[in-house]
């Protein structure tokens, strides 16, 4: 069973940073606007995610499994039974768009970050997209974790998303698995393919310094961190 990743204790961990990005897609305008986010602010303020459980099988009989890791567990039951009365058990429409941002540091290679954002490709053409987001910036020394649950996604089609809380840093965490939401999709991006209008672009921060392969010259990433970075200084 992999060991739980947490950002406790990691040398440049972001904690659980809201932010709220607005998207203007090609041919859109004002006249309209639309909320598109699975958080409630309020809540996940309350249940201090930190970290992320992954669990895959070694005979491949069930899905693999995300956890997302609290610290208050009522509050963290909450976000997912809103997440169950809103999308079911099933995710079929992604509604819940879950994204793993990889090369996001390049003095930590290891280092990812996970965005909880809603889908944003429903909408009318008039439509301007708002959507409040979630991100959780890890730092593990390896990517064993993450890259044997990502083979066994693509292997099984899917996996499973639950809550989860640690009730002592030595132990393995507890995991509220009557809460489940089977997902078809997840979503890897490399850091340096993310621009300015990218729709993952609310996932990066000022202070990120990604992996850019050498072949690339120019690569997307870098106008939308001139972006933030001018921002912050403001």
């Amino acid at each position: 069973m992999p060991l739980p990743e947490t950002n406790q204790g990691a040398s440049r961990a972001a904690g659980d940073g809201v932010e709220q990005g607005m998207q203007r897609l090609p041919g859109r305008s004002h006249a309209a606007r639309r909320v598109v986010s699975p958080i409630d602010i309020p809540l996940w303020d309350r249940a201090k995610w930190h970290g992320a459980f992954y669990a895959v099988a070694v005979n491949g009989e069930i899905l693999p499994v995300i956890a997302f890791i609290f610290s208050e567990p009522d509050a963290a039951k909450r976000i997912f039974l809103g997440w169950r009365q809103a999308v079911g058990d099933h995710d079929k429409d992604d509604a819940i768009t879950i994204v793993l941002i990889r090369g996001i540091l390049r003095d930590q290679p290891a280092a990812y970050r996970v965005l909880v954002r809603g889908s944003w490709h429903d909408g009318e053409r008039s439509e301007e997209i708002v959507s409040v987001v979630r991100h959780l910036t890890m730092t593990p020394v390896k990517t064993v974790n993450v890259d044997r649950f990502l083979s066994a996604v693509s292997r099984q089609g899917g996996y499973e998303l639950m809550p989860a809380v640690m009730t002592s840093p030595a132990g393995p965490p507890q995991v509220f698995e009557e809460l489940v939401i089977r997902k078809d999709r997840i979503v890897v991006r490399e850091a340096w393919e993310i621009g300015l209008h990218d729709e993952d672009s609310v996932g990066m921060r000022a202070e990120d310094d990604p992996i850019i392969p050498d072949n690339v010259t120019g690569a997307p990433v870098l106008e939308l961190l001139e972006r933030l970075r001018h921002a912050r200084s403001e």
